[in-house]
């Protein structure tokens, strides 16, 4: 599950390279730091990323272990 602002931030790049709105406009109405916008666009990241080191299992080996 994504949290508020990533979620945010996809409507906002969604209106922004669709042209919809203006960059100032986008992160007027999504309370988004302008500065974040442009750097989401050129910067090929994931939006959704976890922190620290890599998992040695997959994602559906990770649901599947029991929970303590």
């Amino acid at each position: 599950m994504t949290n508020k602002f990533e979620e945010q931030l996809r409507f906002t790049l969604e209106y922004v390279t669709s042209k919809s709105l203006s960059l100032n406009k986008a992160a007027i109405k999504y309370n988004i730091p302008k500065s974040t916008v442009p750097m989401s666009i050129t910067v090929k990241t994931p939006l959704v990323r976890k922190m620290g080191l890599g998992s040695l299992l997959s994602d559906d080996e990770e649901k599947q272990k029991p929970k303590y």
